[in-house]
């Protein structure tokens, strides 16, 4: 499950800025279910083959690195470079001193509400 989130938000060069406490409030998974996924997802393989992920740090949060073997959504002929410009960042409500906590959730209703209105959907459906 935390694998195919990862895939599902990761920018074009395979990497997804978050802490594993906001993938557990996104999940809505406790922070040792995560611990436990990320063990395993970053485990080399007996066959000696790579991980299914790295993890970087910066600063107190993690930098999400997917093995391009297994996953990679940019040309192929990108699949050794990798750039964190533009690596996408998910922030959770559950980190956030209480002044930003309600910043975050106006501005992420926001998000939705655009999202919903760019997919067709209205919003009293």
């Amino acid at each position: 499950m935390l694998f195919m989130f990862l895939a599902e938000q990761a920018d074009r060069n395979n990497a997804v800025v978050a802490s594993g406490q906001a993938l557990a409030s996104l999940l809505q998974v406790s922070n040792a279910t995560i611990s436990r996924a990320l063990k395993v997802l970053t485990t080399k393989k007996e066959d000696g083959e790579p991980a299914y992920m790295e993890i970087l740090k910066s600063g107190g949060t993690n930098v999400f690195i997917l093995n391009p073997d297994v996953v990679w959504s940019a040309w192929r002929t990108g699949k050794d470079y990798c750039l964190f410009g533009n690596a996408k960042v998910l922030l959770s409500t559950d980190e956030q001193d209480v002044a930003l906590k309600k910043r975050l959730t106006m501005l992420i209703k926001k998000v939705d509400d655009k999202h919903a209105l760019d997919n067709g959907c209205n919003s009293s459906d």
